[in-house]
């Protein structure tokens, strides 16, 4: 009977170093796939990081021209009216001027023949 014990304690030691390996091997193999799953979140970690900045960067970019671009056009929409309001004005100026000649001119006129009229009652 002791050889049939000492069979079975053989085989007792044997399954349980089988079992020691299996759950060795499934540790390795766990502690494998989280270092995986940390790589890889520390990676999505570094790429959103990397995301964010680029992204805040070209907001920043983005104000600036557009802020740049608003200047320039109200600059130039400024000058614009300027340029419009001197050339009405200078428009107006000259209208102005054109009347006054005319009307001038048609006040002369009107003297002469006022004038003319007047010599002709006076001899009548």
């Amino acid at each position: 009977m002791s050889l049939t014990y000492i069979f079975f304690a053989i085989i007792i030691i044997g399954i349980a170093f089988i079992i020691w390996l299996m759950l060795k091997t499934n540790k390795s193999t766990q502690e494998k796939t989280l270092a995986d799953i940390r790589y890889k979140i520390d990676s999505f970690n570094t790429e959103v990081a990397r995301i964010e900045a680029t992204l805040k960067n070209e907001m920043v970019v983005n104000r600036q021209e557009s802020n740049t671009s608003s200047k320039n056009t109200r600059e130039e929409l400024s000058g614009s009216f300027k340029q419009f309001s001197g050339l009405s004005s200078g428009v107006m100026n000259d209208t102005s001027n054109l009347q006054k000649t005319q009307l001038e001119t048609f006040s002369s006129n009107l003297n002469n023949c006022f004038s003319l009229c007047r010599g002709i009652y006076v001899e009548q």
